[in-house]
């Protein structure tokens, strides 16, 4: 965010008890959302892409404190979803093994260039 819409994403909220509680719009969704160069977006991805990093397109935010107009980048957690090696199939990030419970660990784990993990081990026997 540039610091003229820093500026006025603060003014759309209020500070209680630690929350900040959006005070901008909030369609039937329940989910409170601002313009930024002209683009309706969520105003709690706002937040916490502007205050602690970037997300990917995948990404959710749940809000931690449980008041769902809150955009404190901090009462926010970032939950996601990657695609395996298996085309169409999601794993949380915090999947462990793989489909043929060999762990996902620093011997055993592959990146592939779009940031997904593969299995060292399955990758060895496909190519046999």
């Amino acid at each position: 965010m540039t610091p003229s819409e820093v500026r006025r994403f603060e003014s759309q909220f209020k500070r209680s008890h630690g929350c900040w509680i959006w005070d901008g719009n909030v369609p039937p969704t329940g989910t409170p959302q601002l313009s930024i160069n002209g683009k309706r977006t969520s105003a709690r991805r706002a937040s916490y892409e502007h205050w602690i990093e970037p997300l990917d397109g995948g990404v959710r935010l749940t809000v931690l404190c449980d008041d769902e107009l809150c955009v404190n980048p901090y009462h926010l957690k970032a939950e996601g979803f990657e695609l395996t090696g298996d085309a169409g199939q999601s794993f949380p990030k915090h999947q462990t093994h793989c489909r043929n419970l060999h762990p996902f660990n620093l011997a055993n784990t592959v990146w592939s260039g779009n940031n997904t993990r593969l299995c060292r081990i399955c990758g060895a026997g496909s190519q046999r």
